[in-house]
């Protein structure tokens, strides 16, 4: 009995001990953010910041507001940094004090950053803590961003979030646990083969969207054969089913769409089907740029349609000519094409499909290329 005694004595103490140690070491390992309704600390941001990093700090706010109610001071880090501790958000080259933390070895331990890879970490350095939110470019920024947000939700929930479209109700005081995660998206490429909204895709990781512009499905009006729409190019005015201020705006409004993705960090392809039924403009003013007509019951005639001949050394260069004017009217922002050849979309004379798409790929890409420099 005496020792089964002093035996539940022991484990009491060591109960004790356990829960006094665990208890301070919560206590001591808190990055405060909002503390009961008033800010905690405050975000530097790069001097000049790059449209990344600039939606970086603003989802960084917009979550730290949406969570406790308040919103953040922020400065940039050509600034002394403010009293108390602070955020940083940016790249060691776009922000000084990242930089220096970098430099110091109290970032990344002499590794570098991989493509897309981000560090969230909390530094005691001062008599302060510094929380970095840095990567070796813009896009990783964001990740980080977004990693933090969902540490957030975990701390306020104790539930670990598998994305940001999370109910939380708002606290009075907002931290996270000490911090050092350094992590990158697992997939390399993550597309998006829908048009989606541009806060969902970036707040999910995606980094490629390959279905903009006209994605119908049918072959009638989202293939290369009425690509001409894209552009207000003298050049395709006899080739042309829209006015050219029908034109004007879908540029505009693609090219706003495009540079929005951009800075979001999300990689732009255009779709077309390769190649679709062409423009009625051009089956009335070009018939010698047309092959003799292949059956499709989703035509615009409901039975058949005549497609761009791909042997035509004219028809060639034409498509060239589009790509190159394409690539002119969104260059810097679209980043590619996206392509797809199968089904009656891509009908081709004499069921010659493969060979006619080869022809077809090789014309888009080869001038794609030497194209992609040049100013709208």
């Amino acid at each position: 009995m005496v020792v089964s005694s002093q035996k539940s004595q022991i484990v009491r103490i060591l109960c004790l001990i356990s829960f006094l140690i665990l208890g301070a070491g919560r206590a001591w390992g808190l990055f405060h953010i909002v503390r009961n309704n008033s800010p905690a600390c405050s975000i530097v941001t790069p001097e000049n910041p790059s449209a990344q990093e600039e939606l970086a700090a603003e989802e960084l706010n917009y979550f730290i507001e949406k969570f406790s109610g308040e919103k953040l001071p922020e400065s940039p880090d050509s600034e002394p940094l403010p009293t108390g501790n602070v955020i940083l958000i940016g790249t060691p080259d776009s922000n000084r004090y990242i930089g220096e933390l970098l430099n110091n070895g109290l970032l990344l331990g002499g590794k570098q950053f991989s493509a897309e890879e981000f560090i969230v970490k909390v530094v005691n350095e001062a008599e302060r803590d510094i929380l970095a939110i840095a990567s070796g470019q813009g896009k990783g920024v964001i990740y980080g961003v977004y990693a933090f947000a969902e540490k957030m939700i975990e701390s306020i929930t104790e539930l670990a979030p598998v994305d940001l479209d999370f109910h939380v109700n708002p606290v009075d005081s907002l931290f996270v646990e000490t911090l050092n995660m350094r992590s990158a998206p697992f997939y390399p490429i993550r597309c998006a083969l829908s048009q989606e909204s541009l806060q969902w895709m970036s707040r999910h990781r995606v980094n490629v969207s390959g279905a903009e512009g006209v994605w119908s499905g049918t072959g009638i009006n989202d293939g290369l054969g009425t690509a001409f729409k894209y552009v207000n190019d003298w050049q395709f005015n006899d080739m042309q089913d829209e006015t050219s201020a029908r034109r004007l705006t879908r540029i505009a409004d693609l090219r706003a769409r495009l540079m929005e993705l951009t800075k979001r960090g999300i990689d732009s392809c255009l779709f077309m089907y390769v190649m679709g039924e062409p423009t009625k403009a051009m089956m009335d003013s070009h018939p010698e740029l047309l092959e003799e007509e292949v059956l499709y019951r989703f035509a615009r005639n409901g039975y058949s349609y005549r497609p761009i001949s791909w042997t035509k050394p004219e028809a060639r260069e034409l498509i060239r000519e589009l790509v190159k004017s394409i690539v002119r009217t969104y260059s810097p922002w679209l980043s590619g094409f996206h392509l797809r050849s199968w089904g009656g979309e891509t009908r081709a004379p004499g069921g010659k499909r493969r060979e006619t798409t080869g022809s077809a790929l090789g014309s888009v890409f080869r001038h794609n290329r030497g194209g992609a420099g040049s100013q709208p």
